[in-house]
């Protein structure tokens, strides 16, 4: 191998080392990545399901998903999808190509991994050719970062990740647009930050934006602070906006429908911080693969314990923050520790009244920042240490070696001889053993420097790769027994549904974990899983789920035609089908974190429902009212199904006399053939979205919204042809905006070359 892959080579083999149980495929020792990496895969999978469809218009998967939340939503409005993300796409294609749908699963923990090798090598790129560091003690800021708290804690909620792991190498060209205003580095810039922003969680490439931005005008250059910001301004809008444009501007023109709530209180604002306590997990972790102390301890500001003990071991920081880059990265770093923290940084409350941050609803992803610093400001330490001639301990580093010999030989003896105590001796002694082995191999990397110097980087990589094993092995949604792909491929149940249901009937499957989703397999639920998206979907789950378990009317209103449920739990209204033998289906144990079989007696049965309406059909009566939420209960006490609820004065002569055909159902198109003998209202059960528009005998009109969350339009009596069309407007307007801006880039370089042409003829 070429010396100079060598570098790359041993990040890939330190990656693949200590996630080995998620990477080696051998059967009973191998874990998954769970947690919402799963539901993010399961999106991809049903984007591979549906590929050949983005290819048209009626029944575009990319437009409008009408299998997830309640009665369907634009695909582009929950960006954390990702499914605008060239590598899910890649993804999708390849399982596409190749007919083995649930290859996604694989594919995706692959690229899992592959962003982490990807931001692990930009760090050692940064400070070999930046910081200009030995290539082996590079190395050790590469490691440090595969495993410090951010990438252990968000790999199991991947949009988070991936976007993350674009810190690194925006990071590495800021410099190097620093060092050289090649056009080159900017491009590349720009184009790394829109993927970032197209991965699926936008607060992660703001925080990267800003980082990147504050630092390239604060950072010493020839260019003026002004010219800098014009210059990063240009490129935010003519070469990364433009590129997330389709994604983002549908997002933000179907915002009001697409969050459950649109604005956190300020006690919310700060729940979803890094707790203060995450600082001690370095040292004393709570839980280890030794104990079950806490697994539900996540812990976002893990900073790596070999990298305190060098902050300790280093005799002088004079020059390194002599250097006005880690001047720089220390304050951001410090920053980003004060807001991660929440209420205990206090800044957090100032940032609470900045307009739309409530939206924000983690504030523990800014300790990206303390860590990526953290990654970064350790190596140059260690090569103070590594270059220094003084080999004597700090007095700091002799007083925790031997303190913490002593604390060992005491809980060993108290341990074995398990001498009862206040403490908890076997879990004090599980969680200690790990900072002590750590502290002891640096102690005698430390000491073997003498021998050689290389001793010491050998020692630190050892204790970087046991402290990391050991973190990572503790991780209950990073180490699924189970493999989700093995839980979503149709059971016996499921497939028979998918063989019964047709077009326009939806089913409830609220109560098993296929409700994380069914666009893999095609089937329009009812309600199911809640992410960002959406405020229909979140109170149409909460009425379903509330005192009154009937909700006979809703459940009509919505289509509901097939239930899956346990067959102790179903109501007067089901009809029973089909019965299992045994449970095919998973359940979450939220004491041990893990998804487990349902037990045997926990039979599931498929039901059908007799009283549910199409999905176009006509009102038997129209009521005027206010659209909001509160809707859901006129519906559910209402004495018929088909009485309708809307915002507008309604006509005296509104008849129900009529006859529905509907002709075509697709994802983001309907047809229909209304015949009536008087004037009617044609209600639709598809959710009430900007960009739905009604065509009734070829003339366009707005939908009319309806029971808050559908849609509906009058008709004249006679006989009519209605046809619901879903325009995306966003991805429409973001495609304008994204081929202006090329043509803009083309008309600049076209000029360019005249220009220069010229000067050149002129000179000579």
């Amino acid at each position: 191998m070429p010396r100079k892959l060598l570098p790359y080579a041993a990040i890939i083999a330190f990656i693949g080392l200590v996630y080995i149980r998620n990477i080696l495929p051998v059967k009973g020792f191998q874990t998954f990545i769970f947690g919402d990496s799963a539901i993010y895969a399961l999106q991809v999978t049903g984007l591979a399901k549906n590929f050949s469809s983005v290819f048209g218009y009626k029944d575009n998967i990319l437009f409008w998903n009408p299998s997830y939340l309640s009665v369907g939503i634009p695909t582009a409005s929950v960006i954390d999808f990702g499914v605008f993300y060239p590598i899910n796409i890649f993804i999708a294609f390849i399982a596409f190509l190749i007919k083995n749908l649930f290859i996604t699963f694989d594919l995706y923990t692959f690229s899992i991994f592959a962003h982490l090798v990807f931001g692990s090598t930009f760090v050692y790129k940064i400070l070999k050719d930046f910081w200009k560091l030995n290539p082996k003690i590079a190395l050790i800021g590469a490691f440090i970062w595969s495993f410090n708290g951010y990438n252990t804690e968000f790999m199991s909620a991947s949009a988070i990740f991936l976007a993350a792991s674009y810190l690194p190498a925006c990071f590495y060209f800021t410099l190097k647009l620093l060092e050289s205003n090649k056009f080159k580095y900017f491009l590349i810039y720009h184009l790394l930050l829109a993927f970032s922003f197209l991965s699926g969680y936008v607060i992660v490439p703001v925080i990267i934006l800003l980082f990147c931005s504050f630092y390239y005008i604060f950072a010493q250059s020839a260019l003026s602070k002004k010219k800098k910001a014009i210059k990063l301004l240009i490129g935010l809008l003519l070469i990364t906006l433009p590129l997330i444009a389709p994604l983002y501007f549908s997002t933000y023109i179907n915002f009001p429908y697409s969050l459950r709530s649109l604005n956190l209180d300020l006690e919310s604002f700060l729940f979803n911080s890094a707790k203060i306590r995450n600082l001690k997990e370095s040292v004393f972790p709570t839980n280890t693969p030794f104990n079950d102390l806490s697994k539900t301890n996540q812990v976002f500001l893990y900073f790596s314990l070999t990298g305190l003990l060098l902050l300790i071991l280093n005799r002088s920081y004079r020059n390194i923050f002599s250097d006005n880059r880690n001047k720089l990265l220390l304050i951001f770093g410090f920053l980003g520790l004060l807001i991660a923290i929440g209420k205990y940084g206090l800044i957090s409350y100032l940032l609470y009244y900045i307009p739309g941050i409530g939206l924000f609803r983690r504030l523990s992803v800014f300790s990206l920042v303390p860590l990526f610093t953290y990654s970064i400001l350790i190596p140059q330490i260690l090569r103070n240490i590594y270059e220094l001639k003084n080999f004597k301990f700090t007095s700091v580093f002799k007083v925790i070696l031997i303190v913490s010999v002593f604390i060992f030989f005491i809980t060993s003896y108290l341990y074995l001889t398990r001498q009862p105590l206040e403490i908890e001796v076997s879990s004090f002694y599980t969680s200690f053993i790990t900072g002590f082995a750590v502290l002891v191999i640096v102690a005698v990397s430390y000491k073997l420097r003498r021998l050689n110097n290389n001793y010491l980087l050998y020692g630190l990589i050892l204790a970087l790769f046991i402290e990391a094993l050991i973190n990572i092995s503790s991780k209950a949604f990073i180490n699924s027994k189970i493999n989700p792909k093995d839980m979503f491929i149709p059971n016996s149940l499921m497939t028979s549904l998918m063989n019964m249901v047709e077009e326009g009937e939806r089913v409830n499957v609220l109560h098993t974990h296929y409700n994380y989703s069914t666009s893999h397999i095609n089937l329009d639920q009812t309600a199911g899983y809640v992410s960002l998206a959406s405020l229909y979907g979140g109170k149409i789950n909460e009425y379903l789920e509330s005192a009154d378990s009937e909700n006979k009317n809703l459940k009509d209103l919505l289509g509901v035609k097939y239930v899956i449920n346990k067959v102790s739990k179903t109501d007067s209204n089901l009809k029973i089908i089909e019965k299992e033998d045994s449970s095919e289906f998973y359940e979450f144990n939220y004491l041990n974190l893990e998804w487990e079989k349902e037990k045997s007696q926990d039979v599931y049965a498929l039901y059908s429902r007799e009283t549910n309406l199409p999905r176009l059909y006509v009102a038997s009566q129209v009521e005027k009212s206010d659209q909001s939420v509160l809707l859901l209960d006129k519906i559910r006490s209402s004495k018929e199904n088909a009485v309708v609820f809307i915002d507008e004065e309604v006509p005296a002569d509104i008849t129900r006399s009529s006859e529905v055909k509907i002709l075509e159902i697709k994802r983001n198109y309907l047809r229909a053939e209304v015949k009536s003998g008087g004037s009617v209202f044609l209600a639709n059960s598809t959710g009430y979205y900007p960009g739905w528009k009604v065509k009734i005998n070829g003339e366009w009109h707005n939908p009319i919204q309806t029971n808050w969350f559908m849609q509906g339009i009058f008709l004249n009596s006679g006989f009519n042809v209605v046809e619901f069309y879903y325009i995306p407007y966003g991805i429409i307007l973001g495609s304008i905006y994204l081929f202006t801006a090329l043509f803009i880039w083309i008309l600049y370089f076209a000029l360019r070359v005249r220009l220069n042409a010229f000067i050149k003829k002129k000179s000579d």
